[in-house]
């Protein structure tokens, strides 16, 4: 699942800057089942920031580990 989001704010004041991006691409997958148990994995990446690729300091990377019935 890739995803993008762009906010603009339409004023001049304040410290939030007017255009920021959020762009990410995560995958998931189940990797047991046990009765009616289950348990799956996701992974992600992403960049957020203010200044389109430029700041080095805004890549990310999350994980999640879900257990459901």
């Amino acid at each position: 699942m890739a995803r993008r989001v762009r906010l603009s704010l339409h004023h001049t004041f304040g410290r939030v800057p007017l255009n920021l991006t959020d762009s990410s691409v995560a995958f998931a997958t189940p990797i047991t089942k046990t009765d009616d148990w289950f348990m799956a994995v996701g992974a992600s990446f992403g960049y957020a920031s203010d200044r389109g690729l430029a700041n080095s300091d805004s890549w990310y990377e999350k994980g999640s580990v879900t257990a459901g019935r």
